[in-house]
């Protein structure tokens, strides 16, 4: 099994073993929120295993189906320890794709994102940062086709689990989120829609965007207000 060393968190395809570039190696992660996604990419019925380990520890997430159109998804501080992710699937045919994004990972320059200055695009792998005011904000996201569309954003005070990063999904099979139905497990909501508006007030703090999107979805067009 060989490493990519110096992953920068873009979405990269990791094989299964024996196959070299089978797992991936961040040396130092920021001490803050990060979001790790991990997709099966196996075009036979293949179902995929990955293991993630940092600090000296270590995780194995549930199996990744094959043929999902929605990445696993998982929200964590790994506290500025490095970060590997290996692909150890039983079948040879069977490559993840796993991406992370998070503010300030070495090699990664985020395009600007400002209030009241119009729609950045956002394509593939793509990430924005910027600031808000301390006053309600709206983040409209924004996908113009039926493709479905997987954003994460950062920013504002932490969760009950110390974490201030969410997920939220475009075209979806159905609507999830604060005040109605549970989300799939690691979303914050889920819509049918393909716009989206993130309301929230985080007292002026910074805003981290990320395009966590399949390869095939189209860009996202993100519009940042203060109302």
């Amino acid at each position: 099994m060989t490493a990519i060393t110096n992953w920068n968190g873009s979405p990269t395809t990791l094989n299964a073993p024996p196959a070299p570039d089978s797992s991936v190696n961040m040396p130092q992660t920021s001490n803050g929120s990060m979001i790790v996604t991990a997709i099966n990419k196996a075009t036979q019925n293949n179902s995929g295993t990955i293991t993630i380990s940092t600090g000296g520890s270590g995780t194995t997430p549930p199996d990744l189906p094959p043929q999902a159109t929605a990445p696993w998804v998982e929200v964590q501080n790994f506290q500025a320890n490095n970060l590997q992710i290996s692909n150890i699937s039983t079948a040879s045919a069977t490559p993840v794709m796993v991406q992370a994004i998070g503010p300030g990972i070495p090699g990664v320059t985020p395009k600007t994102i400002s209030i009241g200055s119009g729609e950045v695009t956002l394509g593939f792998g793509e990430v924005a940062q910027g600031g808000t005011n301390p006053q309600r904000m709206i983040l409209r996201i924004q996908n113009t086709t039926s493709t479905l569309s997987v954003v994460g954003v950062i920013g504002g005070p932490n969760d009950s689990t110390g974490n201030n990063g969410i997920v939220i999904g475009l075209n979806a099979t159905q609507n999830t989120g604060p005040g109605g139905a549970t989300p799939p497990e690691g979303y914050y909501a889920t819509t049918t829609s393909n716009t989206y508006n993130l309301n929230f007030n985080w007292n002026g703090a910074g805003i981290f965007v990320g395009n966590l999107s399949s390869a095939n979805a189209a860009a996202l067009k993100l519009t940042l207000m203060a109302v």
